[in-house]
Formats: structure tokens, sequence, C-alpha cells
């Protein structure tokens, strides 16, 4: 059924019988099917009926485009708007003045996190003399990619992005997910992915989105994830769970 017949059913009328679209009652007033798609789609109506909702596979299954997806508030139920790719995941973050936007790309956890913003969205940034969002931007005289945060530190120290908390969903009975990252190394190398402390990926020079089958735990404490800069200048762009 159409989305417009779905709503007329609930009212009890088919779309034959309003195809003006007027407001659906037997009295004065009512409401017209545009009200009612707003009553469906609210956050209280969605809060309370979770059967309304997702698991990610699901939606990646439906197909990319923004779902409802099904979670949790610490033990509450809940339901966000969020954007899952057929692919990629559900979209978890995104990073820098200019990254994904919230209009067209909802994160379940933020859009466009800058520096300052890191620590208030579950993150911790150590070690980095030199960062850049869009907003602020002191990478040393190199130039920050659209769409990410750049951070590296001076001589041979390491600077460390850290998701110390993860405020995504997990389905019941879940333990852990996976993670996918969009990242580049910019103009060196030696930038990696950590999940759990244990390190899974070696970032290459160009941007590239890495698809980790190694789960990370969301009950491990410290560096669930975390997006360590060797020798180069470390660029995040956005985070993706699965």
């Amino acid at each position: 059924m159409t989305r417009n017949a779905d709503i007329a059913k609930i009212l009890g009328r088919s779309e034959a019988a309003n195809a003006s679209n007027l407001a659906l009652s037997t009295g004065g007033g009512g409401l017209d099917s545009a009200r009612v798609l707003d009553l469906i789609d609210s956050d209280w109506i969605q809060g309370i009926t979770t059967t309304l909702g997702k698991t990610i596979a699901e939606a990646m299954s439906a197909g990319t485009g923004i779902h409802r997806i099904y979670g949790r508030d610490g033990n509450s139920p809940q339901t966000k708007r969020v954007y899952v790719h057929a692919t990629k995941g559900m979209l978890y973050a995104s990073f820098g003045s200019d990254g994904l936007s919230e209009a067209q790309y909802p994160a379940w956890q933020a859009n466009r996190i800058l520096i300052s913003e890191l620590s208030a969205n579950g993150f911790t940034i150590a070690g980095a003399g030199n960062t850049a969002d869009g907003v602020t931007n002191n990478l040393g005289g190199y130039t920050r990619p659209a769409g990410s945060i750049g951070f590296f530190a001076a001589a041979s120290n390491v600077a460390t992005v850290t998701m110390d908390t993860y405020n995504g969903p997990l389905n019941d009975g879940d333990t852990a997910m996976s993670v996918l990252t969009s990242v580049t190394g910019s103009q060196f190398s030696g930038c990696t992915i950590y999940i759990n402390g244990v390190n899974v990926q070696t970032i290459s020079t160009s941007k590239t989105e890495y698809a980790k089958t190694t789960s990370f735990s969301s009950t491990a404490g410290a560096n669930i994830v975390q997006y360590r800069e060797g020798s180069g200048i470390y660029h995040l762009y956005d985070i993706w769970v699965r």
C-alpha cells in the first residue's frame, strides 16, 4: 500500500473516499492525512511504539535512506530517524563544520562534530598539537579536506581521537557491533585504527572507507575505537556502524 493509503486505512477511510485529502471525520474538524503523518512520525509516538523502528540490519536490507532505528537510552527503548546506507550501515557521527549534515544525513550521535565538541559526544582527543575542523584551523600550513577534522602531533609523538563511550543501538542480546570508518592518512602515512586496543587497519594516503569485520565491545571501557595518528595527519570524516 502507499503511505496515503496506510493513513486512510488508519482512519477507516479509503483513498477513493477522500481523494481531496480533506479532514477525515464524520463531523466538523478532524485530522487530515498530513496531520496524521506528523503524529505517526512524532518522536513521542515513535518513542513508545518501538515496534515501528528497524534494526540496523533491517534498514540496510530495506535500502539506502533515512530510517527509524530502534535502540535504547540506558534501559529505556527509543527510536531515532537516522541515515542508513545499504552497505556501510548506520551513520553514527560526522565531523567538521562541513561534514554530512543533519538535514540530509541525520546521524545517531551527532552531525558535524567539532574539535571542541568531541568530549560531549563520547570522544577524547589527546596529544594533538595541531587540529582543524573548519571553524578553527591550525594544521601548520596543511589543508584540511572538507567534511573532516584533522589532527596530528609534533615530531615523533602520537595524537589520538578515541571513542570512549558508544551511545548507539545494540539489538537485544548483542554485545558488540562492527565498525566502518571513513578516514584519510593525508600527506604521510602511519595512521591506524585500533579497536579495543588492537591495530586492525593501517590507513592509506588517500580518503578510503574501511569496513572492519572486527567487532568492538561497547562495554570494554576506554579505547572502544581509536583513530591514531602516527607519522602523518589524520583526517576523520564519519563513523558508521552495522
